[in-house]
């Protein structure tokens, strides 16, 4: 690890007396696709079920069908659901007692039209619930509103 002097600090940046990059990627920076790609690889590697062309609503009310509680929960966001219920022990929003319990899944491009049309890069299901939507960005892009 290099020691690196600063020369000024504020909230939304740092000024430093030198930067050597530890390491140097090629000419041309990782595409967008490729970054998406691989992030799904790595996921999938930890044992997420990957879920190609489920990418709209519809599929996704597809994909959920077999699962009660989660069409509740898409139905009335605003229900109280009791996670432990004793006639269909087999049904949980969240096991969190035993976590392998859980089926994880990721999805690439859901596109959603509400108020605003939306496509998430990378959305993350656990037992069908989407609960994780990530946009990735290729290096060399600015994030704004951040």
């Amino acid at each position: 690890m290099t020691d690196y002097k600063t020369i000024a600090e504020s909230r939304n940046f740092i000024v430093l007396d030198r930067y050597t990059p530890d390491w140097k990627v090629a000419e041309n920076f990782q595409s967008e696709g490729d970054l998406e790609r691989e992030f799904v690889q790595d996921l999938q590697n930890q044992g997420y079920e990957y879920l190609p062309g489920l990418n709209t609503p519809q599929a996704l009310q597809t994909e959920r069908r077999h699962c009660g509680e989660t069409r509740k929960v898409h139905d009335d966001t605003s229900m109280t659901l009791s996670l432990t219920r004793r006639a269909h022990p087999e049904h949980h929003l969240l096991d969190k007692k035993i976590i392998a319990r859980n089926k994880v899944q990721v999805i690439k491009q859901f596109e959603q039209t509400g108020s605003h049309a939306n496509r998430y890069d990378v959305t993350i299901l656990v037992n069908g619930l989407p609960l994780v939507q990530v946009e990735l960005k290729k290096r060399g892009v600015a994030l704004l509103g951040i």
